[in-house]
């Protein structure tokens, strides 16, 4: 299955390349792709999932921006499975409502 990744911003498919994965899965970066001017999130998503084949399962993944992004284009595309990945160095860090979140 493949699993189509988005990088953060200011980085590219090498930030993927220590993911152990079972050999099923093939990662797949997806390139960022220049945004028009006045363009907000949702229209940019829908250009940017146009980049993805959803004729077979997939799945998607973000890091940083790019996990904002993975999260607007499983709205539109409806994968199989979303994977954000972020980094929190410090519990301070973590914004309010993810704290009242059930878990």
């Amino acid at each position: 299955m493949k699993i189509y990744c988005f990088s953060g911003l200011g980085a590219d498919e090498r930030v993927f390349s220590f993911l152990k994965l079972n050999p099923y899965f093939d990662l797949v970066p997806v390139d960022w792709i220049e945004p028009l001017a006045n363009e907000n999130l949702e229209e940019y998503s829908i250009r940017i999932s146009k980049r993805i084949q959803t004729k077979k399962s997939f799945g998607i993944m973000g890091v940083s921006f790019g996990g904002l992004i993975a999260q607007e284009v499983s709205e539109i595309l409806n994968p199989k499975f979303t994977l954000v990945i972020s980094s929190i160095n410090k519990l301070e860090q973590i914004p309010f409502l993810l704290k009242i979140t059930p878990r």
